[in-house]
């Protein structure tokens, strides 16, 4: 056992209770500076900016689908020229000359062939 007397046995009681009795004042403490980031640091890309390779595939995509959609349901350029309606057309008056000047005759037969002459022994 320490050796100790009465005296300072009860003035180390004292100066105990003391410092139970008393209620410590409350800190004010001091929020974190806000740490500067140094210059040239870039944060790290996000979400699908880490693959350049597949906004490009992804960008090619949907302007695929958007054409071939385009081209399926016959929009914007593809679409179908409108259905033109037969225009009535007057009968021309060249028809009853060509009846007149064609002939529709059977054409000869052998034996008439053979009368006819084709060659000529001294020009006309």
């Amino acid at each position: 056992m320490p050796k100790t007397t009465k005296r300072a046995a009860s003035k180390r009681a004292a100066r105990i209770a003391k410092a139970h009795a008393t209620e410590l004042p409350k800190l004010d403490v001091k929020e974190a500076p806000v740490r500067r980031r140094t210059p040239g640091y870039k944060p790290p890309a996000r979400g699908i900016a880490r693959y350049p390779w597949a906004t490009i595939f992804l960008t090619i995509l949907v302007l695929g689908l958007a054409a071939w959609t385009l081209y399926f349901y016959h929009l914007g350029p593809f679409a179908l020229p409108p259905v033109k309606a037969p225009a009535t057309v007057a009968p021309s008056p060249c028809l009853k000359l060509v009846s007149k000047l064609t002939d529709t005759a059977p054409p000869p037969s052998a034996a008439a062939f053979k009368q006819i002459q084709h060659t000529y022994k001294q020009p006309p």
